[in-house]
């Protein structure tokens, strides 16, 4: 299991190049403090042109030892008086979730899937996740879900690709199949498709 925050940032009209300048220096201090970072803008779907910028952890101990020592580093505490003085950015979160299935991969480009889901049917829905898996062996995937947000009845399916030729390759043979959108269909019994967006690693 991996623990992922997640914060997202929209940058504020005309202050774009302020804005990823702070973004940088988020992750840099949550990677001075303990964190693996990575930082995606959203190109395309919900949210694009946001920035999300995530942080995963072994434990959730982990986590709460890091954000303890980013509260200390004199960097992010200056950070935090220079965003509260000229704001270049609206934020979002963090977000905590915790992986469900697979973990996560370092190709550059991620496409998230975000469903309904009760708790209720969560194993259900899960257990689908092989089966399209299955499909391209050779994507790799990852399911997670809230465990400290304003939306708990969530499961974020993720699929990664090499690049975005990878990914329109995937989405026009694989996920164009009968056998992935039967999936699909039968996925739709435990929980209700949302939103989708798929993001780039900058």
């Amino acid at each position: 299991m991996t623990i992922i925050s997640r914060r997202i940032a929209t940058p504020i009209s005309g202050k774009s190049q302020l804005a990823h300048q702070r973004i940088s220096a988020l992750g840099d201090a949550m990677t001075r403090a303990g964190a693996r970072v990575r930082i995606a803008r959203v190109l395309f779907g919900e949210g694009a042109g946001s920035v999300h910028v995530y942080g995963s952890f072994d434990t959730f101990k982990d986590g709460t030892q890091t954000s303890e020592k980013m509260a200390k580093d004199p960097l992010f505490i200056q950070l935090r008086a220079d965003a509260d003085a000229d704001r270049a950015a609206t934020w979002q979160g963090p977000e905590v979730f915790r992986t469900v299935y697979g973990e996560p991969s370092k190709y550059p480009v991620i496409v998230q899937r975000e469903y309904q889901v009760a708790r209720a049917h969560l194993k259900e829905a899960l257990a689908l996740l092989p089966e399209i898996e299955a499909l391209s062996p050779a994507t790799p995937m990852m399911a997670v879900i809230p465990v400290f947000a304003g939306d708990l009845a969530r499961l974020l399916v993720v699929y990664y690709a090499q690049s975005l030729d990878d990914m329109s390759d995937y989405l026009d043979t694989t996920g164009s199949t009968k056998e992935f959108q039967a999936l699909v269909l039968r996925a739709h019994a435990f929980g209700e498709l949302k939103q989708s967006r798929v993001l780039q690693l900058v």
